[in-house]
C-alpha cells in the first residue's frame, strides 16, 4: 500500500487523470473514505481524463453508466446500501462477470471482500481529507 499526500485539488486531479488512464479491464476502482472526502469527484476526474462526461453522484440511482472513448464505465455508490441482497435486482451482479468492464465503486467497503472477482485488477484508493482541499489517497492494486 501506498500512501500519497496532494496539497491542494489541482494536484489531486492531475493525479487521479494520470490514474485513470493507466487501468486496463476488467477492473474494480474502490474508492471508500469518509463522508465528503471526494469519492464522487474522483470518480468524475476518472471518467473525464477517458473522455467520458463528468460523473455525477449515484447516490440515489445507485449507478449510473458513462460511455467514453475507451468503452463503458459503470459508476456505483453504496452509500445506502442496507445489504449486498440489495444489489440483486440491479445487474450488479451481472457487471461481476463481464471480462470488459471498468467498475467505479464509492464505499466499497460496504460489500464483503470476497465478492470482488479475483482475476480482476482492484484498485482501491482510501481517500481521506486532511484540512481544505489537502487530501490523502493511499493506494493499493495498481
Amino acid at each position: 500500500m501506498e500512501r500519497k499526500n496532494f496539497p491542494d485539488r489541482a494536484a489531486t486531479e492531475t493525479w487521479i487523470k494520470q490514474l485513470a488512464r493507466k487501468l486496463r479491464r476488467p477492473c474494480v476502482v474502490r474508492l471508500d473514505g469518509e463522508l465528503g472526502a471526494g469519492k464522487t469527484q474522483i470518480a468524475r476526474w476518472m471518467t473525464e481524463a477517458l473522455g467520458g462526461e463528468p460523473a455525477t453522484s449515484p447516490t440515489f440511482a445507485l449507478h449510473h453508466s458513462y460511455r467514453t472513448d475507451h468503452g463503458t464505465i459503470e459508476h456505483w455508490d453504496l452509500y445506502r446500501l442496507e445489504s449486498d441482497e440489495d444489489l440483486e435486482s440491479t445487474g450488479f451482479w451481472d457487471l461481476l462477470k463481464q471480462e470488459d468492464v471498468l467498475l467505479i465503486v464509492e464505499w466499497s467497503n460496504r460489500l464483503p471482500e470476497d465478492v470482488w472477482p479475483k482475476t480482476w485488477r482492484q484498485v482501491k484508493l482510501k481517500i481521506e481529507s486532511i484540512a481544505g482541499e489537502a487530501r490523502a489517497i493511499e493506494l493499493s492494486g495498481l
